[in-house]
């Protein structure tokens, strides 16, 4: 069945804005059951509490049941598209004008065939963005969550059941706030779209039909423009972007912050049980404010239109958007979110259960949609912020490492900048990375012509081999002591911070290394090794500050044993010995050759 285009509509004495708008009218399945043939007509419904009025326009061949769904089709519809029950709650308006005829609501809109000369049905969320549905895997529930016990499987469908409303097909809107753009007094930007051959343009308005289908955009009036692109996913799907560099410079920032990352992974690194929950397209989540929507109205070669929702790439958004999330989950035990990517972790079946029942009730009070085809629920481990987290390990992601060791010799400063950027993320597991990759980042200056030497070369293959033959680390646990080996050499300092495991044996926790600046190369050896000490300190305070047991020490200098004994003659290390009263230290002396990884981490690589 083709649908019908109505060209304009509008609310009779209901119309706030004074546009009139292009409506888009999709048909849908009703779980499952099929319209049989009869008389087409058009109802006509009006759900309220929306600061523009939302219109339902829908073509039955039959007298809708109770139980019937329909879809919101506006192309300004401000809320989420999702089906809806025909209840008392969609009241019917008393005339609604059809382009420029006005109609009852309880004589059906005749039809004729050249209604149907044009097909607008938009492509399906399944078609446009490559990966299953929340209702296909609804479905099929019972043959998921397989590593669990028949009694855990039970509790996870039982509470997904109970909340159906956050498993949606589309994204909701929630209510919690709305993000605005503050460009203070700059002139509109009008920009031209980006000129893009046939295929790649039918693909572009095939996602603007989508869009506009589901409220996600609306036609614009709006004297801001920005063009936009296509990009292609991992899974070979587009990724509707659209470039607002211009707008993000005359826009003022939010300097509300984001988690640390560290700090994230490391919480979680110890539990028994994870979850990961991902927002269904997050930032579509957030509606925008009138004056946002007007500068975020952006232009393709067939449309000028504006979105309704937070768009990737605006400037402020991950901060509105870790806004929200941490005012919808603040207080919940064993949770941390970082911007769309929720971890609910704990040791024990009924607590896991109990946190997961909370954080839905949080998502649905909120009104957000929860994106089950990237969810991974009671795990052992999962992918967390690019490593592998959970049963008290952390260990970096294979296929990361493998795009870091197939990365390409850099040829500019760029690309070295860019493979700079991939491995330092996993420095942590590397024993002397900034030995290492010295040569490198004193390419990165720009006062040096990027020249690419041997000593590079041999840096650049040092760093992928580190990065193969990257350990496990251990998750922190803070019920236990730490240990600390550290060492300095003439190059720089290096320390790793250990913890006994449940078996008695030393685990690396993370690795540390740091170049010394030119003016330290002068140091005399106890000034070096104490340097080092403090160096560590600093990186690891945040696990070996707040200890509440003696945080043992292991070094290879004898003298450094005794710094808290040291004498008035030396201001430089009489300062860093009153930093160290600040810790709780044991400080031993081993041989060097006890002393392995710390050694190792101090030295250059060549």
């Amino acid at each position: 069945m083709k649908p019908r285009r109505h060209s304009r509509f509008s609310l009779g004495s209901e119309q706030q804005t004074g546009r009139s708008y292009p409506c888009v009218v999709l048909p849908t399945e009703a779980e499952g059951n099929r319209r049989s043939s009869g008389r087409r007509g058009s109802h006509i419904c009006r759900t309220h509490g929306a600061r523009h009025r939302r219109v339902t326009i829908f073509e039955l061949l039959d007298k809708p049941s109770p139980d019937s769904g329909v879809v919101l089709a506006l192309s300004n519809a401000q809320s989420a598209v999702s089906p809806l029950p025909l209840s008392s709650s969609l009241q019917v308006p008393d005339a609604v004008s059809l382009s420029g005829a006005e109609c009852s609501p309880d004589v059906p809109l005749e039809l004729s065939s050249a209604d149907h000369d044009c097909d607008i049905e938009g492509p399906s969320l399944a078609s446009v963005h490559g990966r299953l549905q929340n209702s296909q895997i609804l479905s099929n529930l019972d043959n998921c969550f397989l590593h669990l016990s028949a009694v855990q499987r039970t509790d996870v469908v039982d509470l997904i059941n109970s909340h159906l409303s956050l498993f949606s097909d589309v994204p909701s809107r929630t209510h919690v706030l709305q993000h605005d753009i503050d460009v203070g007094d700059s002139v509109p930007i009008k920009q031209h779209p980006y000129r893009v051959n046939p295929e790649k343009r039918q693909r572009l308005q095939s996602q603007v039909v989508y869009m506009l289908s589901h409220g996600i955009a609306e036609p614009s009036l709006s004297s801001w423009s920005s063009p936009c692109l296509l990009a292609i996913k991992s899974d070979g799907s587009d990724r509707f972007c659209t470039d607002f560099r211009k707008v993000n410079n005359v826009t003022k920032p939010d300097s509300h912050p984001l988690p640390r990352m560290e700090d994230c992974v490391d919480r979680v690194g110890s539990a028994v049980f994870v979850t990961k929950l991902d927002l269904l397209k997050g930032y579509w989540q957030v509606p925008l404010t009138q004056r946002a929507k007007e500068i975020c109205a952006f232009v393709t070669p067939d449309s000028f239109l504006q979105y309704t929702v937070m768009p990737f790439g605006v400037r402020n958004a991950p901060a509105t958007f870790q806004r929200l999330v941490n005012s919808v989950l603040r207080g919940v035990p064993g949770c941390e979110a970082y911007l769309d990517d929720i971890v609910i972790h704990s040791k024990k079946w009924d607590e896991h259960i109990c946190q997961l029942k909370t954080v839905f009730e949080r998502l649905d009070n909120a009104n957000l949609t929860i994106n089950l085809a990237k969810c991974e629920i009671a795990k052992a481990t999962v992918v967390y912020l690019g490593k592998i987290v959970g049963g008290g390990m952390v260990k970096p992601v294979h296929a990361k490492i493998e795009a870091i060791v197939a990365f390409p010799t850099p040829k500019i400063r760029r690309e070295l900048q860019r493979f700079l950027g991939m491995a330092g993320y996993y420095r942590g597991f590397c024993k002397n990375f900034s030995a290492v990759a010295a040569p490198l980042t004193d390419l990165l200056s720009p006062k040096s012509a990027f020249v690419w030497s041997p000593e590079c070369q041999h840096s650049f293959e040092s760093i992928k081999s580190l990065l193969i033959k990257a350990p496990v680390l251990v998750a922190p646990v803070y019920e236990r002591p730490f240990k600390l080996a550290v060492d300095a050499s003439d190059a720089g300092a290096g320390a790793v911070l250990l913890q006994d495991g449940p078996d008695g044996v030393e685990h690396p926790v993370c690795y540390f290394s740091k170049k010394f600046l030119k003016h330290q190369y002068s140091y005399s050896t106890i000034e070096k090794e104490s340097l080092a000490l403090i160096m560590a300190l600093k990186n690891f305070e945040v696990y070996v500050g707040s200890s509440s047991y003696p945080v043992t020490v292991y070094t290879d200098h004898n003298p450094l044993v005794f710094i808290h004994q040291m004498r008035n003659t030396n201001q430089r290390l009489m300062r860093w010995a009153l930093f160290l009263q600040d810790f709780n230290l044991l400080i031993k002396h081993i041989s060097g050759r006890n002393n392995i990884l710390a050694d190792a981490l101090s030295r250059s690589a060549h």
